[in-house]
């Protein structure tokens, strides 16, 4: 048994060839942005807003205030504090000078945010507001969702609701404002379902099942597409042919808790996509970006905590995140460090330039039976008549 024991002989690991397998450009592009600042909040960060005018600063909903960030250099340029309990929601007016916000007390609250004064306190929900928006283009009116199961419009300026919307039998958590109109809202309930507002009647013109608790829910660009995230899925719906599903996307593993999409470009390079990119976080801890031609996952991030928020500057070079535990991770995308394809041009045949070439394998060795698909042919032939290359 002793000698048994000495004849002992270690396995060495087997060695592979590396892939040469390059990056796609939307690869690249997310990859390219790094940790800008990871301040600690004291609770949960249940909001991220970007300004409409400073396309770089952003709100942050955390505990009993709303702090604005430079997404910049990721300093804190303001804080507002003026709050008895837990804020939430806060959200920019279309101008950049006004900021509104919800909270457990029920009343949204209407800020001056150069001289950080409340200047509107709108009262009548009788439950915490989770969800305050202006409408893209309207500075008088603002929406906003309630644990009372209600939706209300007001008008800021009286400090009254215009508009009390019912419809819903559970908490509303989340809403939107379609980019092509200031009268249809869309709004999102643990009743498991989507509800389409249109202000002028004021009446729910569509319902849409999603058939979990909803925690967000976005317009696309266009106005014709909406998509609502709810449990695991997130799911695409056609708004103008009737409310038809369009595509369910099941990629998340728990909770998908907030989407953003890049804005469109007028012109754009493989860098910087053609078509806009649907970008979803969860309590899984995961970020994924989805194109949404193929609707596919073109990119994914791990952080290190459950994911409650998330927020992407209209440029796509500033993406905030937000975790339960309070730490956001501001990420900044700089163009100097996004590196297209380098395609290896053909040189002349009279180019006397040395170039190093890459290694290859040979039919003598384990590794040439393994080297896959990507790697080139071990031997080649190439005879040159006049002008013509023939390579075999």
């Amino acid at each position: 048994m002793d000698a048994g024991r000495n004849d002992y002989v270690p396995v060495k690991a087997k060695a592979y060839p590396a892939s040469k397998n390059p990056l796609s450009a939307d690869a690249r592009f997310w990859k390219a942005f790094k940790i800008l600042a990871t301040p600690q909040h004291i609770g949960a960060v249940t909001s991220i807003q970007f300004s409409p005018v400073d396309h770089h600063d952003f709100a942050v909903s955390s505990s009993t205030r709303v702090t604005i960030y430079d997404g910049i250099t990721g300093e804190v340029k303001k804080t507002i504090s003026r709050f008895t309990d837990v804020a939430y929601s806060g959200t920019f007016r279309s101008d950049g000078q006004l900021l509104a916000a919800g909270g457990e007390t029920g009343m949204v609250q209407i800020f001056d945010l150069g001289s950080r004064q409340i200047l509107r306190q709108l009262k009548g929900h009788k439950g915490a507001v989770h969800w305050v928006r202006y409408a893209p283009q309207d500075k008088l009116h603002v929406l906003s969702a309630g644990d009372d199961r209600t939706v209300r419009y007001w008008d800021v300026a009286t400090s009254e609701p215009l508009s009390t919307l019912n419809g819903h039998t559970d908490y509303v958590r989340c809403g939107s404002a379609s980019p092509t109109s200031n009268d249809l809202w869309a709004s999102g309930s643990y009743d498991h379902t989507v509800r389409l507002w249109d202000i002028r009647t004021p009446k729910c013109v569509l319902q849409l099942e999603h058939e979990k608790p909803l925690e967000d829910v976005l317009f696309f660009p266009s106005g014709g597409l909406l998509a609502s995230a709810g449990g695991t899925d997130v799911k695409i719906w056609d708004i103008v042919g009737g409310g038809r599903l369009v595509q369910t996307l099941g990629s998340h593993q728990k909770t998908v808790t907030s989407l953003t999409m890049t804005a469109p470009r007028e012109s754009s390079s493989a860098l910087e996509q053609d078509a806009p990119r649907l970008l979803t976080s969860s309590l899984d801890g995961h970020v994924r970006v989805f194109d949404l031609s193929s609707f596919k996952v073109t990119h994914a991030a791990k952080y290190p905590h459950p994911l409650v928020s998330m927020g992407l500057s209209t440029s796509s070079q500033t993406l905030a995140v937000g975790t339960s535990s309070g730490m956001l991770y501001i990420r900044q995308r700089k163009a100097t460090e996004i590196k297209e394809d380098q395609e290896e041009k053909p040189k002349s045949l009279l180019d006397t330039t040395r170039s190093k070439k890459p290694k290859q394998l040979r039919p003598n060795n384990y590794r040439y039976f393994l080297r896959g698909r990507s790697e080139s042919a071990a031997v080649s032939y190439t005879w040159v008549f006049l002008s013509q290359v023939f390579v075999f």
